[in-house]
């Protein structure tokens, strides 16, 4: 009788060895295999969503592909999740821009990412205005290809009509600056004033035509008609 119980309890052992071992073979959905990584390439910024050190990983989307036991699949996946080298973050963040190839990590796959990254410079905006521009207001650390507002100043100017600026502002360009200045200045129509004469010495003479108008730029020498 012994006998029996040892071969019914290795029996026994044997069948929940058996299941145990059958129940580690399923993958689970995390397990990815035949994996592969693709950048999205709608979703690569360019222009001015593309300067060097501002990347924003996390709308760059990857196409991940692969296999589970649970059959194929398809996901996307932002690409901040990858891992970077510190090589591929220095080629990220290099100022100087330009087209890269940068390399990411994911899951084990290797792949790259190909952005042309704008040069990463950074602008002061000076708005000159007011006489003699004596007046000024600034934007700093303005990024190339990004705009400004127009800001709210005081533009009156005696005997001048203020009537905009005298370069687009919306959109900051490497050839509007001098060094990394850029100034955009006021622009005024000069005023016209009418001159009324009113001769109140008998006799008196006018010599020559006397002008009719005046800006606060002329300069009129009365001498030269006859009335100083």
């Amino acid at each position: 009788m012994k006998s029996f119980r040892k071969i019914g309890l290795l029996l026994v052992l044997v069948l929940v060895l058996a299941f145990s071992v059958g129940a580690t073979r399923c993958r689970l959905k995390s397990d990815y295999y035949n994996l592969g990584v693709e950048i999205d390439a709608a979703t690569v910024p360019s222009g001015a969503n593309a300067i060097a050190g501002e990347v924003d990983l996390d709308s760059i989307m990857m196409i991940v592909t692969g296999e589970t036991d649970e059959g194929t699949f398809t996901e996307s996946v932002p690409l901040s999740q990858a891992t970077f080298s510190q090589e591929a973050i220095n080629m990220l963040n290099d100022v100087n821009g330009g087209k890269k190839s940068v390399p990411f990590e994911y899951l084990g796959y290797r792949s790259n990412l190909e952005i042309e990254l704008l040069p990463n410079r950074k602008y002061t905006v000076r708005f000159e205005y007011g006489d003699n521009y004596a007046q000024s207001f600034e934007y700093q650390n303005v990024n190339v290809l990004t705009g400004v507002e127009e800001p709210v100043v005081n533009t009156d100017s005696f005997g001048r009509t203020f009537t905009g600026w005298d370069k687009d502002f919306t959109c900051i360009t490497e050839d509007m600056a001098t060094g990394n200045v850029v100034v955009v200045r006021a622009e005024y129509d000069l005023n016209k004033y009418s001159i009324e004469y009113v001769l109140n010495t008998e006799g008196a003479q006018i010599n020559g035509t006397l002008p009719t108008e005046y800006t606060v730029e002329d300069e009129i020498d009365f001498e030269l008609y006859g009335m100083a």
